[in-house]
């Protein structure tokens, strides 16, 4: 038995993946098992990585049926035998003592969840570091809702029943942190950058589409219907909510496809509505993204009215 397991969903990656897993199989901490789901590429990731496995026997290799990355990494916590769990995109990559210092911080506090930081995170990591009371690890919430850059206790998640939810198409990273957070899991905090992320890649699932802001809310949905969450603190929902808006706020300040507009105010109206019926009129108004789009909606519909009845503003 490995006392990490890293788990990497590959889906049609072939151009990124060797140097993912050169990255991983070279780490200075080797006492790790690398689990790669492959969910039904269509390219030659799995041939990658099965010249991988050939030479590296700690590499395991799942083919499956594409079923999305949320089932691919549950199938990864199932095989898995690791005492940690560690979850790495197929674009991205680790330093090579990234899983060294994990290990070592590991040892020293006994943490259920190890967090640690990437490029833009850094500082924030640090701040985490220094002041550990519940109400600021709420920031985590707000700020750490990936799960790339952390490592799990396998019987913290598999004792809370924490999975990945199946058929939420983005945004299934904060569901998952969040249900963690939920469970008052420790934490600790290794403030360096540890690893390496590809901001955007040619066909991520984060490029724009005309369901982004449908996928968000289809995971928010997720997190609300959660008995964990509906027994949290207010302040903590308001916090997740928040995040969750946060999304619908970028997506419209930087959309370019014009046709996608009319989809976006119908999804951000639908969002608001949703929320809505999570909190008061005043709580509502607590949150600022809330308030963003819906200046966003009412200087649309203003726009549409005056347009209609040719008001020159």
């Amino acid at each position: 038995m490995a006392f990490f397991s890293v788990i990497i969903p590959v889906y049609n990656v072939e151009k990124y993946l060797s140097k993912c897993l050169d990255s991983v199989t070279s780490q200075i901490f080797a006492d790790i098992e690398i689990i790669c789901v492959n969910d039904g590429s269509t390219d030659g990731s799995l041939s990658v990585l099965e010249k991988y496995a050939q030479k590296d026997n700690r590499i395991r290799v799942i083919n499956k049926e594409n079923q999305g990355v949320s089932a691919a990494r549950n199938d990864g916590i199932e095989a898995s035998s690791g005492e940690f769990i560690m979850f790495l995109d197929a674009d991205d990559m680790y330093l090579p003592q990234t899983c060294e210092y994990v290990y070592e911080k590991i040892k020293q506090d006994n943490p259920d969840i190890v967090c640690f930081g990437h490029s833009n995170s850094v500082k924030l990591v640090e701040k985490l570091a220094r002041r550990k009371d519940k109400a600021k690890l709420g920031n985590i919430i707000a700020n750490q809702v990936f799960i790339w850059n952390k490592a799990f206790r396998k019987t913290f998640l598999t004792e809370s029943g924490i999975k990945f939810p199946v058929g939420v198409k983005t945004a299934e990273d904060i569901v998952f942190c969040c249900l963690c957070y939920f469970c008052n899991p420790k934490y600790s905090y290794i403030p360096k950058s540890l690893y390496l992320y590809t901001a955007k890649r040619e066909n991520s699932a984060t490029n724009q589409s005309a369901y982004c802001i449908e996928n968000d809310m289809n995971a928010y949905r997720v997190i609300t219907e959660s008995d964990l969450y509906k027994f949290s603190n207010k302040s903590v929902r308001l916090l997740i909510t928040n995040h969750f808006l946060s999304g619908s706020v970028n997506y419209w300040n930087s959309l370019s496809v014009k046709e996608y507009k009319e989809k976006y105010l119908n999804d951000i109206e639908e969002f608001l509505a949703l929320v809505k019926n999570q909190f008061s009129f005043v709580d509502c108004f607590r949150i600022n993204r809330f308030r963003k789009l819906l200046v966003i909606i009412y200087r649309n519909k203003l726009t549409r009215y005056f347009n209609k009845n040719k008001i020159n503003l």
